[in-house]
């Protein structure tokens, strides 16, 4: 992205000179941004810093489709992946307090007509079970159905017949335990979870763009096309005909939503806004620190909340809470440091084997740029 001159020409004479106007600068973000997308290589990046009080900065540089010149905008909507999770521990919360779901409640009293058949193992696990990734639950499953609901009735069926991946009560993490919390808020509502997050939650809280699957119009570079890019460095691209763009439908609560940035920093400033103190549209302080308050032991981190890993960090005073999600087309990395009233969002069109650990340095980058202004 180069700094564009605008060159006027007067007319008339021998005396008349040329003139030259530059650009007004680029916003440091906007440069840092684009600099380090080019060193990695990506068609597109994007990341916002938020504080309970909204947006601080926000910027997106780059293309939709690698290699073509239809510019990535701040209204693009972006693919989160499982950084969806936390967003779902939240409706769920919701649905909680309001006296539609319980805690303690599980899965053959969810599920009555798979009792009987229901391996032991699985008889007592609940909601917060499924959450926090203590279920035993394998960790994916693909139904092959077209019907959203359909399916993750179906990936019940499934999951509770299969053997336990871990010690019922111990952290293994599993998109299936978010597929089956669907299922349940579905059953609960008789409404598809779809539908009750964009109206339980997302609508409260502003955020009018967030859908499902991938983003755009079959054949057209409107929204960010995802990208793949293989250990031989062939890169593949991927619009919303394409098979495959997204993950199966039954994804839904797991990871397969997409909304622009701000739309996602609305919710990540909900957050933040709890952390100090202050109750949300949608739940109390109280009902959202508790999400996280109590973490569950993993390997690598301090532990997991509900939908949040949950870590200590020197540049946010302690506490920090991080998630990344991908469909393996695009990548996206949340960290918020409670402690200092700020969070970094980063998205980008594009996934490869490193992405995980190239998303990490970016975050680096900006936390730097955030708390050092460099």
């Amino acid at each position: 992205m180069g700094v564009l001159l605008v060159v006027t020409a007067a007319c008339g004479g021998d005396h008349a000179s040329p003139t030259a106007t530059p650009a007004a600068p680029l916003p440091p973000l906007t440069v840092l941004l684009d600099s380090i997308r080019l060193a990695s290589d990506l068609p597109a990046l994007g990341a916002a810093i938020v504080t309970s009080g909204g947006v601080a900065q926000l910027e997106v540089v780059g293309v939709r489709r690698y290699g073509g010149r239809s510019y990535a905008t701040r209204d693009d909507r972006w693919h989160l992946g499982s950084t969806l999770k936390h967003q779902v521990a939240v409706l769920v919360a919701r649905l909680v307090a309001d006296g539609t779901l319980s805690w303690s409640t599980t899965l053959p009293q969810f599920f009555p007509e798979l009792a009987a058949t229901m391996r032991p193992e699985y008889r007592a696990v609940t909601l917060r079970d499924l959450l926090s990734h203590t279920s035993a639950l394998p960790r994916d499953y693909v139904s092959g159905l077209g019907d959203a609901r359909a399916a993750r009735a179906a990936v019940v069926r499934w999951a509770a017949q299969q053997p336990p991946v871990a010690t019922p009560g111990t952290y293994a993490y599993s998109n299936i335990n978010y597929m089956v919390a669907g299922a349940i808020v579905e059953r609960a509502l008789d409404q598809d979870f779809e539908r009750v997050i964009a109206e339980r939650l997302w609508a409260p809280l502003g955020m009018a763009r967030a859908g499902f699957g991938q983003a755009g119009t079959a054949g057209a570079d409107d929204e960010p096309l995802g990208h793949t890019v293989q250990a031989n460095g062939a890169r593949a691209t991927y619009d919303a005909a394409t098979p495959g763009a997204d993950n199966p439908v039954e994804y839904g609560p797991a990871g397969r939503a997409h909304m622009p940035l701000a739309d996602w920093a609305r919710f990540i400033s909900a957050l933040l806004a709890a952390e100090q103190g202050r109750d949300t549209p949608v739940l109390s302080s109280q009902g959202w620190r508790a999400l996280t308050a109590q973490p569950y032991v993993t390997t690598g981190s301090d532990g997991y909340g509900y939908g949040m890993v949950i870590a200590t960090r020197t540049w946010s005073l302690g506490r920090a809470l991080f998630h990344d999600g991908t469909n393996t087309r695009h990548y996206a990395l949340v960290g918020v440091a409670p402690g200092r009233d700020f969070a970094i969002l980063i998205v980008s069109n594009q996934w490869s084997a490193s992405m995980g650990a190239t998303m990490d340095r970016i975050f680096g980058r900006l936390v730097d740029f955030h708390l050092r202004g460099r």
